[in-house]
């Protein structure tokens, strides 16, 4: 009798496993993307529907994951980026930009919505060239837009570390407004005017190939329960 319930659940298992309710999943995240609500919500919804499948999450810069995901060392990243050869994007989330600016230049330019020229004669904090090249990509667009080129000073490492440079004064950033959270003494977050358009893309990046059904389950699941529209 047992070793029949043993051989009954050696093979629910693998059937399991074959359906993708099993095995193990690697997701990739920045430390800001982590941050993001649509990430949470997915990972927790399809954690409780397949609770036998084994959830890793990573943290890296964008340019790490897109590596790993190409090394198949993640299955899945989430990332503020645009789409990258060789692998399959899907997006997320339309999320607005807000600037992060230096309280005295808040005081200046008041609490209404602003458009991005008012920032023309600012010095511009890059994040990352590398591993933020989404969002070094949608500052220069939009300054552009407007008819004036960034001028870019010191650079970051991270969007936690420009935000404290905003704090010192070094300058303003341009960055995903879910991520007005990181509070930090000296900075004031502006909104843009909704004429502006500024906005970038949370997106799920995978493989072209899945490896394990697994990965193919988390896939089928986010394009299933994507958010429409735009996070306000």
């Amino acid at each position: 009798m047992r070793l029949l319930q043993e051989t009954e659940r050696i093979s629910e298992t693998t059937r399991q496993t074959a359906r993708g309710e099993r095995g193990r999943l690697a997701i990739g995240v920045t430390a800001t993307s982590a941050l993001h609500a649509t990430l949470q919500e997915q990972v927790g919804r399809f954690h409780a529907r397949y609770p036998d499948v084994a959830l890793t999450l990573q943290e890296g810069q964008s340019a790490q994951l897109v590596d790993a995901l190409r090394s198949g060392k993640v299955d899945a990243a989430f990332l503020w980026t645009p789409p990258a050869d060789g692998l399959r994007s899907y997006d997320m989330m339309r999320e607005p930009l807000v600037v992060a600016v230096p309280q005295a230049v808040a005081q200046r330019l008041g609490t209404e919505p602003i458009r991005i020229s008012a920032l023309t004669d600012m010095t511009f904090i890059v994040y990352s060239r590398r591993d933020g090249f989404g969002l070094f990509a949608a500052t220069i667009a939009a300054c552009h837009r407007a008819g004036f080129s960034p001028r870019f000073g010191v650079e970051a490492p991270r969007l936690s570390a420009a935000v404290a440079m905003v704090g010192l004064g070094l300058g303003v950033v341009l960055l995903p407004q879910t991520l007005r959270m990181i509070a930090h003494p000296g900075v004031v977050y502006l909104p843009f005017c909704p004429q502006e358009r500024l906005a970038t893309e949370l997106r799920l990046v995978m493989p072209l190939q899945l490896d394990g059904e697994a990965a193919a389950k988390f896939r089928a699941f986010v394009e299933n329960n994507r958010v429409s529209g735009e996070n306000r």
